[in-house]
C-alpha cells in the first residue's frame, strides 16, 4: 500500500517457514517482516472467504509505530 518493497529475508531458503507479513511504521516508513503461523492465515482466509469474497493475496500489511519512534 506503501508502495515500498523489500526481498524476503528467507528468499533462498529450501526449509518451511511461517507466512511473511509487513509490519510498516507509520512514523518513519519502516518496514520489518515478520513470520504469522500457517494456521492462523489460514483461519483468516477462511473466515473471509466464508463471505463470499475470494481472497487473491494472503499477504498483511500491519500498521503501527515501531520501537524506534515509541521511545522518541
Amino acid at each position: 500500500s506503501n508502495n515500498k518493497y523489500m526481498a524476503c529475508a528467507h528468499i533462498a531458503c529450501r526449509h518451511a517457514h511461517q507466512v511473511p507479513q509487513l509490519l510498516i511504521c507509520d512514523n518513519c516508513d519502516s518496514v520489518h517482516e515478520i513470520g504469522i503461523k500457517q494456521d492462523i492465515v489460514k483461519k483468516l482466509k477462511d473466515s473471509v472467504e466464508n463471505t463470499g469474497f475470494h481472497l487473491g493475496s494472503q499477504q498483511l500489511e500491519l500498521h503501527g509505530v515501531c520501537n524506534k519512534c515509541q521511545e522518541h
